[in-house]
């Protein structure tokens, strides 16, 4: 985890992008003429939609950027997303933030996920911002931990967790979207999460901030529900 920050970023970013972007995974281009590759159309439609309050996501793992080349997921083993997902970009901002992304699929059940969607934890200058699911930084038993932001000096770690999802069984927690800050060259603003077309959660799902120092990172979070045992 990042002890320290720089505000000296490299002015070359790497793309990570799903197939309708043509962009392919590790192709270097100028992070600031980077555009519709994040899935937003898609979530500008959903908008659009009367969901119910039984409308979430199947989570389908992360990818995002480093100085050290992508962090894959491990659902693909690469910076992109399963087949029938969409990549939703959360977090991203040029010369201060890696480009972050989170692979979903909006469900009102009936379909069976590729994953369990076990919460996520991030740092902050002040220490850990805690998985709800355990009440620190770790994830709950027989769920993988998969580190998906983090460059030292440039960003501060962010890791989920998750665990192939076995057919016919259900999850403890449903996924119900992200939502991240980012500065658009004139005004700070946010990826909105794509169920709720905004800075929200749906019904019935509480919202977690896993990553956030003012001055220097901006603000993530994710939704989630828990279903009981």
């Amino acid at each position: 985890m990042s002890s320290q920050r720089r505000e000296l970023l490299p002015l070359w970013f790497i793309c990570y992008a799903v197939a309708l972007s043509g962009c392919g995974p590790g192709s270097a281009i100028d992070h600031e003429q980077e555009a519709g590759i994040d899935g937003y159309e898609g979530a500008v439609a959903l908008t659009s939609l009367n969901f119910s309050s039984e409308t979430y996501m199947h989570f389908g793992g992360m990818y995002g950027g480093s100085a050290y080349g992508p962090y894959a997921n491990p659902y693909t083993g690469e910076a992109s997303c399963p087949l029938g997902y969409t990549a939703y970009r959360t977090l991203g901002t040029p010369r201060k933030d890696y480009d972050l992304y989170f692979c979903g699929k909006v469900t009102g059940g009936g379909t069976e996920p590729i994953a369990d969607f076990g919460g996520a934890f991030g740092w902050y200058s002040g220490g850990g911002l805690f998985n709800p699911m355990t009440g620190s930084t770790s994830c709950p038993g027989g769920y993988l931990t998969t580190q998906t932001l983090g460059t030292r000096n440039i960003d501060y770690d962010v890791r989920y967790c998750h665990r192939q999802h076995v057919a016919g069984t259900t999850s403890r927690y449903r996924f119900g979207g992200m939502y991240g800050g980012y500065f658009n060259g004139s005004t700070h603003t946010w990826y909105v999460n794509p169920i709720t077309g905004s800075t929200s959660c749906p019904g019935g799902f509480t919202a977690t901030r896993i990553l956030g120092t003012p001055n220097v990172d901006y603000d993530l979070y994710f939704c989630y529900r828990d279903m009981g045992q």
